[in-house]
């Protein structure tokens, strides 16, 4: 897909994004465009690592669950007969229709339900309707299914690129392993998803939770302020209060070279002598240990009551505390935010549970993440009503004619009370509070670097 009509307007922001960024501006018509759209899917999803999903999610072979890059193209996330994880284009070779006609199963084959014709799930061609009659001297080699140039995965995380000249997927995390670490692996046994991915569609850019998920906690004051108010989020991770004297460090960050440049990742952590483990009950706290990571990061883990952090393009997570009470407990969710159209977003929610917690624990978590990241969950509804109002404004002409921006400065040069963080032992530009919006610039800045790798189509007057 290639944009065909983007403004000369456009064309110029776009080119001057970096600059605009430095200055701490960011221009809001690129939240809601067709035209930028049409180039995001073109220049940002089809060349670079995209979640697919756990390997938790098809632990058998014939397991099977549908997928999607970038929104739209449909793939089949598979584990074949030989134990292998596939991703299979969703679409037959004889007139094209789609495959897979669940969300998710276990089969050895895929049917095509149109003229019969019949793949493994390694993606091979291995029935033709009426062949001897129909198609005598076909080639099944031919009419194997397209994948992807790269499938690789990390931690549990399948990913996939259609640009064979895509770096290595280690290549693309590059440091911000040493935080997917922290959150995937301290549970000596790892993270596996419980039950299956929670969808939505949400009125919103899909950059704009890409950034909120990757360090905005400025905002929680405000738009989570009912939450707060009705010990909603847990008073574990109170800013100056609490049962454990509030929160000790507040960490931002983000990664500014790349390959990881538009990563990002913050968190909230108490005091050295508590161990609240992202306020999981005690009685799973045998679960974690430091046999998969460094005594740091298990440290760092041990002491958090909040971890969030984005994977560039559109991967997040949370890692939280939710209360003390009984029925409370922490939760890790995975958050993919697949573009639709201009201003549109299907979200994709998955909650991960430590695997070796007894079902009932398992059970709780999952309760209590949802009562957090779905369309009813009391977090989810807070930002939800406020992000549509971006979409609407960026869409607007005022937007348009006059090139409205909006600000990014804090923590550049005076203008916030920040600092870098020279002992944090985690790799990266790392702040020592919230007060600075890096991982957006940064996000962005990377954003550009896809967008304008090739020439940009000539503008439209």
């Amino acid at each position: 897909m290639a944009a065909t009509n983007l403004s000369t307007e456009t064309k110029e922001m776009i080119e001057q994004l970096d600059q605009s960024l430095m200055d701490g501006r960011y221009p809001i018509r690129l939240r809601n465009d067709e035209a930028v759209f049409e180039l995001e899917q073109d220049r940002v999803f089809n060349d670079n690592w995209v979640f697919i999903g756990h390997e938790s999610e098809i632990p058998e072979p014939g397991d099977y669950a549908r997928r999607y890059i970038g929104g739209s193209d449909p793939f089949i996330f598979t584990r074949d007969e030989d134990g292998n994880v596939q991703v299979l284009f969703d679409s037959c070779g004889h007139r094209g229709t789609k495959l897979c006609r669940a969300e998710q199963g276990n089969t050895s084959h895929f049917r095509c339900p149109y003229h019969g014709w019949t793949y493994n799930n390694k993606g091979e061609l291995v029935g033709v309707t009426f062949k001897h009659e129909a198609y005598k001297e076909i080639d099944p080699d031919e009419w194997k299914l397209p994948k992807p140039a790269k499938v690789d995965s990390y931690a549990g995380l399948v990913f996939a690129t259609m640009n064979p000249d895509s770096p290595s997927l280690e290549e693309h995390l590059g440091d911000m392993k040493w935080y997917i670490d922290m959150n995937f692996k301290f549970p000596t046994n790892g993270m596996e998803v419980y039950g299956e991915p929670y969808r939505y569609v949400l009125p919103v850019d899909w950059k704009q939770p890409c950034e909120n998920f990757g360090g905005d906690d400025y905002h929680i004051s405000t738009t989570h302020q009912s939450a707060i108010e009705g010990g909603l989020i847990s008073e574990i991770w109170h800013w100056d209060e609490g049962p454990y004297g509030g929160l000790a460090e507040r960490v931002h960050t983000h990664f500014e070279e790349l390959p990881e440049m538009g990563h990002s990742f913050a968190a909230g952590m108490i005091g050295e002598d508590y161990s609240p483990f992202y306020g999981y009950d005690e009685e799973i706290h045998d679960c974690f240990s430091a046999e998969n990571i460094s005594q740091e990061q298990y440290d760092l883990a041990r002491r958090s009551v909040v971890n969030i952090g984005t994977i560039f393009p559109n991967l997040s997570f949370i890692q939280v505390g939710k209360g003390t009470g009984s029925n409370d407990s922490g939760f890790l969710c995975l958050r993919q935010w697949q573009p639709r159209a201009p201003g549109e977003t299907e979200l994709w929610s998955w909650v991960l549970v430590p695997k070796d917690a007894p079902e009932e624990q398992k059970r709780k978590i999952n309760n209590v993440a949802l009562s957090s990241f779905t369309p009813a969950g009391n977090w989810e509804q807070d930002d939800l009503a406020v992000w549509d109002g971006i979409t609407e404004a960026a869409g607007s002409t005022v937007a348009k004619r006059q090139g409205v921006e909006t600000s990014y400065e804090m923590g550049l040069g005076n203008m916030s009370n920040t600092e870098i963080h020279d002992e944090w032992p985690g790799p990266g530009v790392c702040y020592n509070n919230h007060y600075q919006e890096g991982y957006g610039r940064w996000f962005h800045r990377r954003w550009q670097e896809e967008i304008t790798k090739e020439p940009l189509p000539e503008g439209a007057e």
